[in-house]
């Protein structure tokens, strides 16, 4: 069910661009299905947390400075290194997949702080 769910919100990521306001939907569904199939409270948590102050007005009013189309994706392709591990049930890969987004994401963010 997991699985299925992830696959549909990839879908939808694939098919949106970096302008349509959706792209944070599908964004926060394919990691909250993420957070829900690991079967962590506390990471179901943490992700409503974190995707609270990711659409806070302030967050969307500066999004632009860290946030286009080569940046949503590469999301994307990080995205589905991460599904594909999941859907392989290789926990290993999955895990090493979500530490690069993460890391990517936090040098994507900086640089386009930098660059501003």
């Amino acid at each position: 069910e997991h699985i299925s769910a992830m696959a549909q919100a990839l879908g939808e990521m694939v098919c949106c661009s970096a302008s349509d306001p959706m792209n944070v939907e599908y964004d926060r569904r394919f990691h909250h299905i993420l957070a829900e199939a690991s079967g962590n409270g506390a990471l179901v948590q943490m992700m409503h947390a974190l995707w609270a102050m990711r659409t806070n007005p302030l967050y969307l009013r500066l999004q632009d400075h860290f946030h286009n189309e080569p940046i949503w994706q590469r999301a994307i392709l990080e995205h589905r290194e991460i599904f594909e591990a999941v859907r392989m049930g290789d926990a290993k890969n999955a895990r090493a997949a979500m530490q690069r987004h993460l890391k990517n994401m936090k040098t994507r963010f900086a640089s386009g702080w930098q660059e501003a």
